[in-house]
């Protein structure tokens, strides 16, 4: 078993709108005001070469459209229109919602760190940006997860500026969870001293697990790392991070250093996709 991590076995491009759309309500919208002989002269350029009395039938069929042209010849509000604010043709979500352009700066506090996350899901993605150098001590967890931060549900990326995100309590958690369809970016920060089990590595014990006549109960307890299914949110594995199926997690410039975990991966357990680039995992260990 690896110590540090763990892997499982076993939109078409828009085409930029062009002004077409924006000729043809004027063109209309001038019809409307010039009448029938407007409309005749302008679907006798539609129809070019077709006979004169299929010519007035184009324009007949356009003067039986009011619903494109309001009295004033502009467009109604509910039909879309090309502007300035289609980016080209680009939709402004990303990878199913994720606005990788939003960024929110964190204050060092670790509570501001938890609220971040929080805000970054139901904005359903962003950046977060961390405070230069600072460390974030967290001193609780998400009872549903065993994280200590939210679980990452959308694309979030967080620039960790040389910041580090440490576990600060005797309660053991891990750091961070991708659940399905998150994808997470970690970039410059460290995440130090998360573990996914009901002990400290080496034995200590550090909850009320119940006792047995020859020690500690069985791991599967309603614990943050109780025994479960493997990729399982709520399971024992990946004592920094866990990604489980159909998630995906990216390090660049991370270190890893001093998880534990009572199941798979000290430091990383992956059900679903980790990229990792230049970054360090140093002393991490499972069980």
């Amino acid at each position: 078993m690896s110590n540090d991590v763990t892997t499982s076995d076993g939109e078409a491009r828009m085409t930029p709108p062009t002004n077409r759309r924006r000729v043809l309500w004027v063109a209309t919208g001038m019809a409307g005001l010039t009448g029938v002989v407007g409309l005749a002269a302008l679907g006798g350029l539609a129809a070019r070469d077709d006979k004169p009395g299929d010519a007035r039938r184009a324009a007949e069929q356009r003067l039986a459209a009011p619903q494109q042209v309001n009295d004033d010849g502009k467009p109604p509000a509910n039909v879309p229109t090309s502007t300035a604010g289609d980016r080209g043709g680009r939709d402004d979500d990303h990878r199913g919602g994720g606005r990788p352009g939003k960024v929110r700066d964190v204050p060092c506090d670790e509570e501001q760190l938890v609220e971040a996350v929080d805000l970054v899901n139901r904005d359903r993605g962003g950046t977060l940006r961390l405070a230069r150098h600072c460390t974030y001590e967290l001193g609780g967890y998400d009872v549903k997860s065993g994280s200590g931060l939210p679980t990452i549900r959308h694309e979030v990326t967080i620039e960790g500026r040389d910041a580090t995100i440490t576990r600060d309590s005797e309660d053991t958690f891990r750091l961070f969870t991708v659940a399905d369809g998150g994808d997470l970016t970690l970039r410059d920060v460290t995440l130090k001293g998360g573990n996914a089990a009901a002990f400290r590595y080496g034995g200590q014990q550090t909850t009320d697990r119940p006792q047995g006549p020859d020690g500690p109960g069985p791991a599967d307890q309603q614990t943050p790392g109780g025994q479960r299914e493997p990729g399982d949110t709520q399971g024992p594995d990946g004592g920094a991070l866990l990604v489980a199926p159909g998630g995906a997690a990216r390090l660049v410039k991370t270190t890893l250093v001093g998880n534990n975990a009572e199941g798979n991966g000290g430091a990383i357990a992956n059900y679903g996709r980790v990229d990792i680039h230049d970054s360090k995992l140093n002393n991490n260990h499972a069980r």
